[in-house]
């Protein structure tokens, strides 16, 4: 998880550009110019070692932990970062929609037999996702459902 807060908190690595001599660019400043670049670059191509790899691990924890319904509409991205503003996007977009299915599933469902222990608790996460809209039931009318 200590990649997870790296990749999250440190802007995406950025190639350094290739020097370009310019006609008044003395041999000595031309020297210095590719030195640096070569300090520079070397420092890029550890750091992406490095980066490379918490960025796809990160990025798979993301889509084991989001609702497939909201991934399925997300195709283009280059980074976890990215990943998570589309997926801010797509569901900020979509709230209303999500909202309103949320409540068709708690107002609708009925016992078909089966386990009532089951019944209940998808109920009660029925209720607990819609409680960051504000739109929750609470416990006497969910027990009016029940």
């Amino acid at each position: 998880m200590q990649e997870l807060d790296w990749i999250l908190t440190h802007p995406v690595p950025v190639e350094p550009q290739a020097p370009v001599r310019g006609d008044d660019m003395t041999d000595t400043a031309w020297q210095q110019a590719q030195d640096v670049y070569k300090a520079s670059k070397e420092s890029y191509d550890l750091v992406m070692i490095k980066w490379k790899p918490a960025n796809k691990k990160c990025v798979a924890v993301v889509e084991n932990t989001v609702e497939p319904t909201i991934l399925g509409a997300i195709t283009d991205y280059h980074n976890v970062v990215e990943y998570l503003a589309k997926i801010k996007n797509q569901y900020t977009g979509s709230s209303k929609i999500y909202a309103h299915q949320l409540l068709e599933q708690l107002v609708g469902v009925q016992y078909r037999g089966g386990g009532l222990r089951e019944f209940i608790h998808r109920l009660v996460n029925i209720n607990n996702k819609l409680k960051p809209m504000n739109l929750q039931f609470n416990e006497g009318h969910i027990v009016y459902l029940i």
